[in-house]
């Protein structure tokens, strides 16, 4: 399991880190606002 606290890290230090998201609509970026890779940003930025 990752946590939340050590993407921040990877983050703090290296200005990059890598998430793979898989599946059919629910995992899409187009058409639900927020969507997957929205929420992830705003965890992240908070």
């Amino acid at each position: 399991m990752i946590l939340v606290q050590d993407i921040k890290q990877t983050l703090l230090k290296t200005s990059k880190y890598w998430i793979v998201f898989t599946g059919d609509s629910i995992t899409s970026c187009e058409w639900v606002h927020p969507n997957w890779r929205d929420i992830v940003i705003y965890v992240l930025q908070d």
